[in-house]
């Protein structure tokens, strides 16, 4: 057996990435990407965001507050499911459950990005 990788000539296997940044996303245009799969997105976090330890959370985001990316996992009527990447002590198992009210939400649409 030789070292030469396996090779198929003229053929070209996969799909290329095209990555998507979208500033100042709206619900529904974050809803419509959500739904071909996650979406990291750049939130605002106070301290009650890192106090969180379930429910539905919601807070406006003050000029003191840090920015952090989240992945975006999820939705439903009233809530846009996070996964965190502070561990599973943090929220409800590492995830939680934030507003999709743009006016109380932490900025979580003001920057996303997805793979498409």
């Amino acid at each position: 057996m030789g070292q030469n990788p396996c090779q198929v000539k003229g053929m070209r296997f996969g799909k290329p990435i095209i990555p998507l940044r979208l500033v100042y996303t709206t619900p529904k245009l974050f809803k419509a990407l959500l739904s071909k799969g996650p979406v990291a997105a750049r939130i605002l976090v106070t301290t009650k965001f890192a106090e969180y330890k379930g429910g539905l959370f919601r807070d406006i985001a003050k000029e003191n507050a840090f920015s952090h990316t989240v992945l975006a996992v999820g939705y439903t009527d009233t809530y846009i499911l996070i996964k965190n990447s502070w561990g599973t002590n943090w929220g409800e198992n590492g995830y939680m459950r934030i507003s999709i009210n743009p006016k109380e939400n932490c900025n979580l649409y003001l920057e996303a990005f997805a793979v498409m």
